[in-house]
């Protein structure tokens, strides 16, 4: 009869691990992480590797990890988030620019927009982002979003 117990006990165990397994799984299909490598130079703190974000989903997540060997880290900001590949401001202290809609779920306050090491935002759902799904922006450097770089974020359809 305790084996019996036992039995049904290990086998509830492994139920629900396998469920929050698939609940997790669900929860974040779709999401997207790109990887940041910013360093120093002459100097500076800059951003010395980045890549274009492509297959981000709607109401999913962006996840910019950042390898920040910057010594003290480094600010990282994203900004000038923009539907023109022209160039866009001289640093990244503007969430958009040229008229863009912000993309992001999130205020488009720099506080979301900033960190030294990793930096999450949650694309906007269907309807409350109109227009192109392809934004070209700016990663930035230093105290004041300065020092500038232009990758793209490609929402798929």
């Amino acid at each position: 009869m305790a084996s019996n117990n036992v039995g049904k006990l290990v086998g509830g165990g492994i139920a629900v691990v396998v469920g929050l397994f698939i609940l997790y799984a669900m929860v974040t299909r779709g999401n997207v992480q790109t990887t940041v490598v910013a360093d120093v130079q002459n100097g500076n703190c800059v951003v010395i590797s980045k890549f274009d974000v492509e297959n981000a989903k709607k109401d999913k997540f962006v996840e910019w990890v950042i390898d920040n060997r910057c010594r003290p880290p480094g600010m990282i900001t994203v900004g000038n988030f923009r539907t023109n590949q022209s160039p866009s401001a001289d640093n990244c202290r503007n969430a958009t620019y040229g008229g863009a809609t912000w993309p992001f779920q999130q205020s488009e306050e720099i506080v979301h927009r900033r960190n030294p090491n990793k930096i999450t935002l949650k694309i906007k759902r269907n309807a409350d982002l109109p227009g192109g799904h392809t934004y070209y922006f700016d990663i930035c450097t230093g105290e004041n979003a300065e020092r500038k770089s232009d990758p793209r974020l490609v929402i798929d359809p």
